[in-house]
């Protein structure tokens, strides 16, 4: 069973029956359609280069400067955090 927080319920049935429903048209199309689904598998296995989003995202950030002006607002979020996933663990552990 998967971790809910604060009970929400988990239906997954919203996803899996059109995901379901995609599969078995694409089934149908590559049975009787193979150049249509030729062209769709064409289409969908395009590159994407992301060389440059990476490199965005390969920076390195100094965090250190901002943890250690702010420590004490750091700590105290940190241990609220880490008190509120202890409580939602034991909620869902007790079966709450």
């Amino acid at each position: 069973m998967w971790f809910v927080p604060l009970g929400a319920s988990v239906d997954l049935q919203w996803i899996v029956w059109p995901l379901l429903a995609a599969i078995f048209g694409l089934g149908v199309l590559a049975t009787f359609a193979p150049d249509r689904f030729a062209n769709i598998a064409l289409r969908g296995s395009r590159w994407v280069d992301t060389e440059e989003v990476l490199k965005l995202l390969d920076k390195p950030i100094d965090v250190d400067r901002y943890v250690l002006r702010y420590s004490r607002v750091f700590g105290v979020a940190v241990v609220l955090a880490a008190a509120w996933l202890a409580y939602l663990f034991w909620t869902y552990a007790a079966g709450h």
